[in-house]
């Protein structure tokens, strides 16, 4: 796997870039191509919900990297078997669902980073690890390295219990960032993240409401006005 944009999309996240990308459910390639050709710059592809299976991930994180957009894999759960096999098979990162507490964000940290980050199982004979070509060197760094480097890692808070310990989630590591996203922002409940603005202050990626555009909730919302946006339904965090 040689993609000379890989690590792009994390790179403008950390610039604190805007990134605007869809949600897909659907098992289909020239569906993730286009894509590219409409200018988004990441795709979150969502093994959680729908039929996309790791074989069907696979074919899509190489349409979408073909066609210039980051691919995303939304895990089904907080599962070091499912989060290894998502970033083998190439994908630029993860979104894990039902974060509630600091042990879960630290837990899909463990299961998403290598050594001395985390203890994620190593494998170069795979496509992550362009099939052991480089003999586990990509440029003079090494596999785990450059993955470690690359590699986005985002949880996602989606219920109140996740909110209530928001404190200690975001304390659990200091490169964690909040992200806004359109279902809570523009529901009767984006109070909250009115207050949480006035808490975390510039760690926190919302603008006021009247500077968010969409396109509708189905397609994933296009987002203008944020800073990075790595789940356009509720509220995430990215660990770099």
């Amino acid at each position: 796997m040689t993609d000379p944009n890989r690590g792009q999309l994390k790179k403008r996240l950390q610039k604190g870039e805007t990134v605007i990308g869809p949600f897909v459910i659907v098992p289909s390639c020239a569906l993730v191509e286009t894509l590219g050709y409409a200018g988004m710059d990441f795709c979150i592809l969502d093994s959680e919900h729908g039929p996309l299976s790791m074989e069907t991930c696979m074919d899509l994180v190489i349409a979408a990297q073909g066609a210039g957009v980051a691919p995303i894999i939304r895990v089904g759960a907080n599962d070091e078997r499912l989060i290894l096999r998502a970033l083998d098979i190439g994908s630029e990162g993860v979104q894990v669902p039902q974060i509630n507490v600091k042990a879960d964000a630290e837990r899909v940290v463990h299961s998403a980073k290598y050594a001395p980050i985390g203890e994620r199982g190593l494998s170069i004979f795979t496509r992550a690890g362009n099939y052991f070509k480089e003999g586990g060197s990509g440029g003079g760094k090494s596999h785990t390295g450059r993955q470690n480097d690359e590699t986005a890692v985002v949880v996602h808070i989606e219920g109140k219990r996740g909110l209530d310990n928001l404190d200690e989630i975001m304390a659990a590591d200091q490169r964690v960032h909040l992200i806004n996203g359109t279902f809570l922002s523009l529901s009767p409940h984006r109070h909250v993240f009115q207050n949480l603005a006035k808490k975390y202050g510039d760690r926190m990626m919302m603008p006021p409401i009247s500077e968010l555009g969409f396109c509708g909730l189905a397609t994933g919302a296009a987002m203008a006005g944020l800073r990075p946006i790595v789940d356009l339904s509720t509220g995430s965090f990215i660990y770099e």
